[in-house]
């Protein structure tokens, strides 16, 4: 079963620490907005070995438009095993919806 996360539960997460959030989506999709501190790693690239070291051992929580594309990123990693993904329930699109903080540009990096 894939594990999932609404964006409050993830929003509130981030208040406790480090979190890494991975947005599959295009650049000019991310460059549009995204999830505060979420990166950008579109799902074409995706891969065990792009993955930010960070990430390694950890759960990273996938985040796309509305939920699709980040299911497809929760399932190759599992495939690859390199880390437990987590599917934000809704995407980008829910996370604004519920009013959580969003970000501009290229973001960091």
């Amino acid at each position: 079963a894939m594990q999932t996360i609404t964006p409050d539960e993830l929003h509130r997460l981030q208040q406790t620490g480090e979190v890494v959030i991975l947005d599959v989506r295009s650049s000019a999709e991310f460059a549009q907005g995204h999830a505060r501190g979420a990166l950008n790693l579109p799902l074409h690239l995706l891969c065990a070995t792009a993955m930010p070291a960070t990430a390694v051992g950890k759960p990273v929580y996938l985040i796309c438009k509305s939920g699709g594309r980040s299911a497809m990123a929760v399932q190759r990693l599992q495939a690859e095993g390199v880390c437990q993904g987590v599917n934000v329930s809704g995407g980008t699109d829910a996370w604004i919806r519920a009013g959580l903080p969003v970000e501009l540009g290229g973001g960091p990096g």
